[in-house]
């Protein structure tokens, strides 16, 4: 692009971010909840379903549904100043025509990270897809702040200025604010949901000192446990990989973590988080669980990769919290507060595994995201009625049917509850497939209304099969964090 081109395109961005809105039809909700489910798109959606034999709890409890896309900034992965890093790389925006496209494209690509295995590249759309794909880092925080940017960026724009944020907003709304992850807690998308600033989310210290040191969050829950390894044994020496030295010293002994000075109760035992979760035992001020577990609770027990086993063949490790205790926990600490709460959940491992190309761990992990979907509804009761809950994906990955090689966007096929669907993975990278979300409670039609200038999703269309084709209107990632932060600054009535 020219840089007049460059120019125009960021003023063109800037302006769509900045647009006035129309007043709210409807009341404010009271507690939002933004649950991801990392990596996990209509293909992991069916598989689970297919696996189980029964519906998704989304399906059975009131949610609307769109499918949502993922469209990023620009694939480079640092700042560059503006106007160059404010503009909207034109390849990168969404269409059904792209996305969907099954002109067959001859040949193989390499799998990433170093996998050594390769993939047929299939079908235009698979290309555009993989060449688009965007991280976790962007697209949570295009949801967190309404701002799309670069790969790595978390919470910070194209030139690296740090933005306005979900967590920040309702903080000073009076809402208490949470976060729960099965990943490090200073991973990407938990650092973005607490409301952290980086050009890069490889700064993970830093993310962890900013989230537990700014006096925001008064629940942060996940891994990156610096004493622990993956399989819940004693690490021969500390890592201070995702929590810093100081960080975590000031955890472990109660003191405060600056700037703000705040303090933290610590808990590391999954019994205690039970207990918490259940009502058993009474849950502190500020609540800080570091699952006894390296990068990330369960997934990385044994060794994570390739692999057809089913669900489970390898045995879950006893001492690493539930998803949904954790979650649960944590809905007890924030719901004290008069204000309302804001938290954000997070699944990571269905991400995990997808990279991996292992089926059954992404059905694993999406079994344990069900069930913090049911835990919460079904916790909340009442109150469900003031509380906007938002269940969806950062971003999605290629997994389509067993000929999805010359089959275009072939959804799984049904081998029968209790067995893997037939599938075939076209890539070990994400994708920039739309994907699912569902929305119910007081605020769904602002976020059913978030597309990226065309007419509003009504809620109703049927959950797919398979990402493509695509018809109807489509979500826009950053437009629903746009509609969320209206949503959680608004007046209360």
């Amino acid at each position: 692009m020219t840089r007049l081109a460059l120019l125009l395109a960021a003023l063109l961005l800037a302006a769509c971010a900045t647009r006035p809105a129309a007043p709210l039809a409807e009341a404010p909700p009271r507690n939002i909840v933004v649950m991801i489910s990392d990596g996990a798109g209509y293909a992991t959606l069916r598989a689970t379903r297919l696996w189980t034999g029964r519906p998704l709890a989304v399906e059975d409890s009131g949610f609307a549904h769109a499918p949502m896309a993922v469209t990023q900034l620009s694939t480079r992965n640092r700042p560059l100043p503006a106007p160059e890093g404010l503009a909207q790389d034109p390849e990168l925006l969404f269409t059904p025509a792209r996305a969907c496209d099954s002109t067959p494209v001859p040949g193989e690509t390499p799998a990433l990270y170093g996998m050594g295995v390769r993939y047929p590249r299939g079908f235009r759309g698979y290309e555009w897809s993989r060449r688009t794909a965007p991280d976790s880092a962007n697209t949570m925080s295009a949801l967190m702040t309404g701002v799309r940017s670069y790969n790595n960026a978390i919470n910070v724009d194209g030139s690296g200025a740090p933005l306005p944020t979900l967590a920040a907003a309702a903080a000073a709304s009076g809402r208490a604010v949470g976060v729960v992850t099965t990943a490090s807690l200073s991973d990407a998308t938990p650092a973005a949901g607490a409301g952290a600033h980086a050009p890069s989310r490889a700064m993970r210290p830093e993310l962890a000192a900013q989230m537990f040191g700014n006096g925001r969050a008064v629940v942060i829950a996940g891994a990156g446990n610096p004493d622990w390894t993956n399989d819940a044994t004693p690490a021969p020496k500390p890592s201070h990989a995702w929590i810093g030295a100081d960080t975590w010293a000031a955890l472990k002994a109660g003191a405060p973590v600056p700037p703000a000075g705040v303090t933290w109760t610590l808990v590391e035992d999954a019994a205690r988080v039970k207990a918490m979760a259940a009502g058993a035992e009474p849950v502190p001020d500020r609540l800080a669980i570091v699952a006894r577990a390296a990068e990330g609770t369960q997934q990385y027990r044994g060794r994570l990769a390739p692999s057809t086993d089913p669900p489970f063949a390898t045995p879950l490790i006893e001492g690493q919290p539930a998803l949904a205790d954790m979650t649960l926990a944590a809905l007890r600490r924030l719901e004290r507060d008069d204000g309302g709460f804001f938290l954000v959940v997070e699944e990571s491992n269905t991400d995990r595994a997808a990279h991996a190309n292992n089926l059954g761990r992404v059905i694993e992990a999406r079994l344990a995201f069900e069930e913090a979907v049911a835990a919460v509804v079904t916790h909340l009761g009442p109150r469900l009625s003031e509380t906007l809950i938002l269940v969806t994906a950062d971003h999605d990955h290629l997994l389509m049917g067993p000929d999805g090689a010359t089959v275009a966007f072939q959804p799984l096929v049904d081998a029968g509850a209790g067995r893997l669907p037939g599938h075939r993975w076209l890539g070990n990278g994400h994708s920039s497939l739309a994907v699912p979300l569902f929305v119910r409670g007081p605020g769904a039609a602002a976020v059913l209304a978030a597309t990226d200038g065309g007419p509003a999703a009504d809620g109703r269309a049927p959950l797919r099969e398979a990402a493509c084709p695509v018809t109807g209107p489509v979500l826009d990632q950053a437009a629903v964090g746009r509609a969320l932060l209206r949503l959680v600054s608004a007046p209360r009535r």
